[in-house]
Parts: structure tokens; sequence; C-alpha cells
């Protein structure tokens, strides 16, 4: 696709970078929290073995605390990073389902491109095949020509691709179908949806005794079906 056609998956990309980013970071950061939460428990222990030693306390009590302090420093840093890539993947999630269809849109000429893919090899194999026999045929009328040789016995009689070739010109006439959405499933809702309001509007419409809300919601229906903007 070029890069005129691909504007939203440009900036889908970059928020896909960014989120990815985030996460490496916030694993990095998880990671240094864990050990310094478990480096502050290990200065626990030594303030403990020091109290029994009746030596280094208040030298243990004070490793202990900037351990602690660390631990607890790391450990925000690392819920912050976290908050911050779930952050990103809500943005990238936002735009994606904000901007679904202008994607699918964009996807339009690599799905072409997928389609003449998928049919050439079909159409090059049966092609090909017809050439081949052409050739063969060529072949053993000049392998007839040599003195002691037959095409029965001194030349292949098949290319070893017929099966292939038979399942090919089985498909021949069958379309290769693009990735892309039909929206048949859409269409439906759609239309059932038009066929509700329809019977709303007949229901309404028959009715003489209509309220103010039942006027308002009338005419939003008629508009509904119409297309016609509020």
């Amino acid at each position: 696709m070029s890069r005129s056609t691909t504007k939203h998956h440009d900036q889908l990309e970059q928020l896909q970078e960014v989120e990815a980013k985030k996460r490496v970071a916030a694993r990095h950061l998880q990671a240094q929290a864990e050990a310094d939460r478990n480096a502050a428990d290990g200065s626990r222990e030594k303030v403990v073995r020091a109290t029994a030693a009746g030596t280094g306390v208040p030298a243990a009590k004070k490793a202990r605390a900037q351990a602690e302090a660390q631990a607890e420093d790391a450990a925000i840093h690392a819920e912050a990073a976290r908050l911050q890539a779930d952050e990103a993947a809500r943005q990238r999630t936002e735009f994606e389902s904000g901007h679904a269809k202008a994607l699918i849109d964009e996807l339009r000429p690599a799905a072409s491109e997928l389609v003449d893919h998928l049919a050439a090899p079909r159409d090059a194999l049966i092609d090909g095949a017809a050439e081949w026999a052409d050739m063969s045929a060529h072949v053993n009328s000049l392998v007839a020509l040599v003195p002691g040789a037959t095409p029965r016995y001194d030349v292949p009689g098949q290319h070893g691709l017929e099966e292939l070739v038979r399942l090919a010109k089985d498909s021949r006439d069958v379309e290769v179908r693009s990735p892309l959405p039909h929206w048949g499933g859409v269409k439906a809702f759609e239309a059932d949806q038009q066929e509700a309001r329809r019977a709303k509007v007949k229901a309404l419409e028959g009715r003489g005794d209509r309220t103010a809300d039942e006027e308002t919601m009338l005419a939003k229906l008629r508009r509904e079906l119409t297309g016609r903007a509020a």
C-alpha cells in the first residue's frame, strides 16, 4: 500500500510502538521492584542476626530502612509504569474501535493484490501444463526420428503435477474471495432495524391521540427511515 492510503495504519503503528515500549519498560521496572523487595526482605534478616549477636544493630536497622524505602519507591515506579502501559493499550484499542472501517478501507489495495496472488498460480499452472503438453508433443516427434529411440520408452509421458492441474482446472471458474468483509451481517441487521422502524411508524401513525413524546419519536423514526439527519 502507498503511504497516501495508510494514514490510519501509520497512526495505529505509532500507537502500537508506544504501547510496546511502555510494556517493556513496565516489565523492566517490575523485575527491579521484585529484586528490591527481595533485598529489603533480606535486610530484615540481617537486623535479626545483628540483634541476636548484640552488635551492629543500628547499622543493620539503617540499612533495612534504606532497603525498604528503595523497595517501596521501586514498587511505586513499577505500578506507575504498568498504568502507563495500560493507558497506551486503551488508547490503541480506542483508536482501532473508532477507525475500524477506515482501517479496513486502507487494506483494499493489499487485499486486491492478495486475490491476484492467489489466482495467478492457478492460471500459471494451467497455462504451464498446456505449454508442457505442446513441448512434449514436439519432443516426441523429434525423438521418433532418432535411430533406436522411441517416445514411449525415452520420453516422460507426464510432468508429475497432473492432479494439481486437474484441481486448478476444476477451480478455474471459482472466484477468489477478498479477505475484506462483505458486510452481509451488518446489512441484514440494518434491514431488520429499518423494518422495525417502519412497523413503529405505522403503529404510531394509526393512533390519533399521540402524545408530544410520541410525536417526537415518530419524527425521529421518519428521519431514520429516510436517512436524514436530525
